[in-house]
């Protein structure tokens, strides 16, 4: 996709010092900081927090970037390692709450969230005609605990032509939660349930297709062991589906 984008973020952080917090979310495969954080891990400078799989975990993102031998940095990429830390580490210790707001503008050639699916698929997918869209949406996060509640819902123009979309299209805009989820996370094991993009595999080449559905799924995640050595899990309804007999079919996804 061609495209170029405005983005105006607001954030609002809310903290009472009361208990020691364990809790952390993830961060967004999306998130602006993500392409700074893997140049820093490809170049050798930082140690990467979760080899093999993302999303980062924030906590274990900011250790790692607060690791990193700045002395060894050009000055512009010093000044990232010193804005991604103070825009992901939490100083109060307790129950903690954010929000962040956004708003964004685009031009694009296509609609697709995918470009690999330009003029494949069945029906075919056309790229149409090149569009200008509008964005907003609204994050939110909460701590509390080993507990870890965050959802994102948003708004955006271009769903509405996206044929890989199966929300609403009917109003005059469509929107969908960019990730909603509840994260409860122990010394030795993670219980996951709700929605959040995934990546499995080396991060420098392409992950483990999961899914040919370019948007997250709703799915129970489950991962046991240490940050070193860990069993990681999802399961997953899919869509039902008629057999050769016409029969409904229950269909599941379960990947490990």
């Amino acid at each position: 996709m061609h495209f170029s984008r405005l983005l105006l973020p607001a954030t609002l952080a809310l903290a009472t010092p009361l208990s020691t917090q364990t809790a952390s979310p993830y961060v967004p495969l999306q998130y602006w900081g993500m392409p700074y954080a893997e140049h820093l891990i490809a170049a050798g400078v930082m140690a990467d927090p979760s080899p093999l799989t993302r999303p980062f975990d924030q906590a274990a993102l900011v250790r790692s970037l607060s690791a990193v031998d700045t002395t060894a940095l050009r000055p512009a990429e010093r000044r990232i390692v010193r804005e991604l830390v103070a825009d992901l580490a939490r100083r109060e210790q307790g129950p903690w709450g954010r929000v962040d707001g956004h708003v964004g503008v685009a031009a694009a050639s296509h609609p697709l969230r995918d470009p690999l699916e330009i003029d494949r698929g069945v029906p075919v997918r056309s790229p149409g005609k090149a569009r200008g869209f509008v964005s907003g949406g609204l994050g939110f996060t909460a701590l509390l605990g080993p507990v870890a509640l965050v959802t994102h819902p948003y708004f955006d123009t271009r769903l509405k032509y996206d044929p890989d979309f199966v929300g609403k299209k009917d109003k005059i805009i469509a929107g969908r939660n960019a990730e909603a989820y509840l994260r409860a996370a122990w010394r030795y094991g993670e219980v996951f349930f709700g929605n959040v993009d995934r990546n499995w595999g080396p991060s420098a080449i392409q992950g483990a297709l999961l899914s040919d559905e370019p948007y997250n799924l709703d799915h129970l995640g489950l991962v046991v062991g240490t940050a070193g050595f860990q069993l990681q899990a999802i399961v997953t309804q899919l869509n039902s589906l008629p057999d050769s007999t016409g029969a409904i079919v229950n269909r599941y996804m379960v990947q490990h």
